[in-house]
């Protein structure tokens, strides 16, 4: 069960995502790392995350998975040294795990390949 912690943490890296101030890989990994190893059951994700969040997630969740198979998906981001490259291919992992207690709870669809659906 998410603590009062961890939900203030996950709208506070919600409320920079949407400021723009934090960027969406970062994002993308503090959801998945509050959110993955969670019963679905103990939470609703619209209480957490906006629709434009929730989008983001199931969007960059099908490219992870798509692009599992063929070298993951890496980011450029742009430093004070210059632009280096992110690997995040790890991310494939707990997207699978979170679409999968996702559909428990009839949010979505996932075919446990690489396509998502929302239902709700």
């Amino acid at each position: 069960m998410l603590s009062s912690d961890q939900i203030a943490e996950l709208r506070d890296r919600h409320r920079l995502w949407g400021d723009e101030m934090l960027p969406n890989y970062m994002f993308e990994a503090a959801v998945l790392a509050a959110l993955s190893d969670e019963d679905a059951k103990d939470y609703e994700v619209t209480d957490l995350l906006g629709e434009k969040a929730i989008s983001l997630l199931l969007q960059q969740g099908e490219r992870q998975l798509k692009y599992e198979t063929t070298g993951g998906m890496r980011v450029i981001e742009s430093t004070n040294a210059g632009p280096r490259e992110i690997d995040i291919s790890h991310l494939a992992g707990q997207y699978r795990k979170l679409f999968k207690q996702w559909v428990r709870r009839g949010w979505i669809e996932f075919d446990g390949g690489y396509s998502v659906k929302r239902l709700k």
